[in-house]
């Protein structure tokens, strides 16, 4: 694994753990607020945690709250420009629930 593989990892690991972090509703949201443009960084280097992916989908599928919809619809993009179409059955049932 080269350094640019290894840190690309360590960022999404890190970076999915603020999705999970127990002491900081705060800093759950703001990650969750930001998680578009932090998975488009790793277009074209790394695939992204299947993690990552799987928090956003099941987040965003489970919820009622508006402020969770509000920026899902926001960051709903960037998985798509991430992932891309070949992933697209696996978005659609949640891009109908965004839309």
């Amino acid at each position: 694994m080269s350094p640019i593989d290894r840190t690309a990892t360590d960022l999404q690991d890190l970076y999915f753990r603020f999705l999970q972090d127990s002491y900081s509703k705060i800093v759950r949201g703001t990650a969750f607020q930001n998680i578009g443009p932090f998975i488009a960084c790793f277009k074209d280097q790394k695939p992204i945690d299947h993690r990552i992916i799987n928090f956003f989908i099941n987040t965003t599928e489970k919820t009622t709250s508006k402020d969770v919809t509000f920026y899902a619809s926001i960051n709903f993009p960037a998985f798509i420009y991430v992932t891309g179409e070949p992933e697209w059955q696996r978005y659609r049932k949640l891009y109908l629930k965004l839309a």
